[in-house]
């Protein structure tokens, strides 16, 4: 399957399209190969495998949607002017200005990919500036959103609610500590290497 996909990206010319093709095919394979098992109930797995996707798709447009609001409020302007005051002196003082103001992008967002983004675009130059390895900056700004993106406004949430079928309250807690605890400890981890030459 891998194979196809990459002869399909080299023959359409674009890796999103082989990926689709490559996923629809793999799905008209398995059901070619498993027809007496999903006969009975193909009605009812497209059904629901519908329903789950529209709820996602409803989940994800209106976070995107949300971070644009954000982006074109009066508080956004706040926001990043706090972030273009952070102090960017010695390699340890711009990464932790970076931590700061991607985390206070992603967490408003509510969204990782959402609030790099627009970190990116408002503060990236700045941050390029200072002389610091690009590669270094990118890697410490990803591993950085993917902690306080996980506010409770995060798209992910009510999607791994509503497909495992628990509740808020209670699942919350152990996603803090996987999605956001445990990214931010890298995040310091990776600024210590960075600060004394290893990453």
């Amino acid at each position: 399957m891998i194979g196809f996909i990459v002869f399909l990206s080299t023959a359409i010319g674009g890796s999103t399209a082989a990926a689709v093709f490559g996923s629809a095919l793999a799905c008209i394979v398995i059901y070619a190969l498993n027809y007496k098992r999903f006969r009975e109930s193909l009605g009812r797995t497209v059904v629901a495998g519908a329903q789950g996707g529209v709820t996602a798709s409803a989940n994800l447009g209106a976070i995107v949607g949300f971070g644009v609001v954000v982006k074109n409020s009066s508080s956004f302007v706040l926001i990043s002017d706090f972030c273009e005051s952070l102090s960017t002196g010695g390699v340890i003082g711009t990464l932790f200005a970076l931590f700061v103001a991607v985390s206070l992008f992603v967490g408003v967002c509510g969204s990782a990919a959402g609030g790099l983004e627009i970190f990116w675009e408002h503060l990236g130059e700045r941050f390029v500036a200072t002389g610091i390895n690009i590669d270094v900056l990118h890697r410490i700004s990803s591993i950085t959103a993917g902690g306080f993106d996980s506010v409770p406004h995060n798209s992910a949430y009510p999607i791994f609610n509503v497909v495992l079928g628990t509740k808020f309250g209670h699942a919350y807690p152990h996603a803090v500590v996987t999605t956001l605890i445990i990214p931010v400890i890298a995040a310091f981890v990776c600024i210590f290497c960075a600060a004394i030459g290893i990453c």
